[in-house]
């Protein structure tokens, strides 16, 4: 498997690695290449959202049929581990010494938080996925991102717990993290706007292992269900298996690291019910089915997140038919985006607003005997 072979050597790297698909290990000196950045978790927690392998992915189709314009896509892959301080590394490397002006990243809030200013203020195009903290949308200019904001989910989340489940007490369990916090303040607030009441609201820290003396709390708070928001999904697997030890009774909410694959594979039966709120993912799509058919390929499994997996995917063709349709001037990348509209990506349809904020739906959905089902 020739993925897994680059993944492997890119692991034991260093810093970063140019990858080239589609011309061998050694690309050939005298190839011409179009030469852009990517920021994200290759190793640790969140590197589980296998936003690198979809990447890597497109970078081989874009090559293998041509590349853009007669050039070969370089692709400079930066480990940012979901970590700010990493990620402020990578983006300084990447502009002022490989020189790139367009960058895949962050690829989860800490790290677009961090890089984005620095991008702005370089006139770099930022094309940020798995971000949805609400302060992106103010970073400028040239900062773009293919997740929603997390006050997307709001309305439909705070409905569907009121009116669909009944549910008048909740409790929420909420990782200190740049991604994870604003969804859960977002989920308190809305929630209470709706009529309900918030009983308990317990933060817990990144590395912090122990949750026992928090559900604690949250189970003599008499709440109807708990809405769980943590960075990754090891967290909230941790979170949920000590419920299940205490004998907790409450119903599962969560945002979109309660609804991943490696959390049914953990949990097995005790993932059954499990409701989170994510990007809408309509797997009858022929686009949708041909990228996790091709995916399950390369990597031996469907993505891991869906449509937030597919979505630097889509951003990976996305800034190809930029460059294929403008040139590489990053201004004039920037502007081409602000036009985006319809794009009907792997990850599903959406567009960009005036703030480059991504323009697409949220869904809820539950997990049912090992698969994901739309709710």
């Amino acid at each position: 498997m020739i993925f897994m072979i680059k993944r492997y050597l890119f692991v034991l790297s260093v810093g970063g690695i140019i990858f080239f698909s589609g011309c061998g290990a050694t690309p050939a000196k005298e190839a011409a290449t179009i030469k852009i950045g990517f920021i994200g978790p290759i190793t640790g927690p969140a590197a589980k959202y296998g936003a690198d392998n979809a990447a890597l992915l497109a970078v081989q189709e874009i090559n293998g049929t041509g590349g853009i314009n007669g050039k070969k896509l370089e692709i400079i892959m930066e480990d940012g581990r979901c970590e700010p301080k990493t990620a402020l590394s990578a983006i300084n490397k990447l502009i002022y010494a490989d020189q790139v002006k367009i960058i895949l990243g962050g690829h989860c809030s800490p790290e677009t938080v961090t890089i984005a200013p620095i991008a702005e203020q370089n006139k770099v195009l930022l094309l940020a996925s798995l971000s949805s903290n609400p302060e992106i949308t103010h970073m400028g200019d040239y900062i773009f991102r293919t997740t929603a904001a997390s006050t997307a989910r709001v309305p439909q989340t705070t409905n569907a717990l009121k009116e669909k489940f009944g549910i008048k007490k909740l409790a929420l369990v909420v990782e200190e993290t740049s991604f994870a916090k604003p969804i859960g303040d977002i989920i308190q607030k809305g929630f209470e706007e709706a009529g309900g009441a918030v009983v308990a609201y317990e933060t817990i820290l990144p590395d912090e292992k122990d949750f026992r003396s928090i559900l604690s709390k949250v189970k003599e708070s008499n709440a109807d269900a708990l809405y769980i928001a943590t960075q990754a999904p090891d967290k909230a697997i941790e979170i949920i298996s000590e419920m299940r030890e205490l004998g907790m009774p409450q119903k599962i909410f969560g945002n979109e690291s309660v609804g991943s694959v490696s959390l049914i594979e953990a949990l097995k039966e005790g993932a059954n019910g499990i409701v989170f709120d994510a990007p809408f993912y309509d797997k009858s799509q022929i686009n949708v089915q041909e990228f996790i058919k091709k995916y399950k390929e390369h990597f031996g499994s469907e993505p891991p997140y869906g449509s937030l997996t597919a979505e630097s995917y889509d951003a990976v063709y996305l800034v190809a038919e930029a460059l294929k349709s403008v040139g590489e001037d990053p201004e004039r990348v920037r502007d081409y985006l602000y036009g985006v509209s319809e794009y009907k990506g792997a990850s599903g349809t959406f567009g960009f607003d005036k703030s480059g904020d991504v323009t697409r739906k949220y869904g809820l959905y539950t997990i049912q005997d090992g698969r994901i089902e739309a709710y």
